[in-house]
């Protein structure tokens, strides 16, 4: 509420939180290990679409390359598990 109210520092936003909805559910099927045609036939979408959504993940999270991006979400994934976000 401080925050909000001017009289706070607003919490830093964690970069998975500055994802879309649908590059949130890109991002938890890479954390699955799913491959880009998995992760296009689960949401019903192209490859290219896929392919667009992770640059823009990658791009969100300030990420080198694909392997980060699937290095980190697999990290977050596990994080999740533990109740340690």
């Amino acid at each position: 509420m401080e925050a909000f109210s001017g009289r706070g520092a607003a919490r830093p936003v964690d970069g998975v939180q500055r994802l879309s909805d649908r590059e949130f559910e890109v991002f938890q099927l890479i954390s699955e290990g799913k491959s880009t045609q998995q992760i296009g036939d689960a949401l019903n979408i192209s490859v290219k679409t896929v392919e667009v959504h992770r640059a823009h993940i990658r791009e969100k999270l300030k990420l080198e390359d694909g392997a980060s991006v699937l290095r980190y979400a697999v990290r977050w994934a596990e994080r999740q598990k533990l109740g340690t976000d």
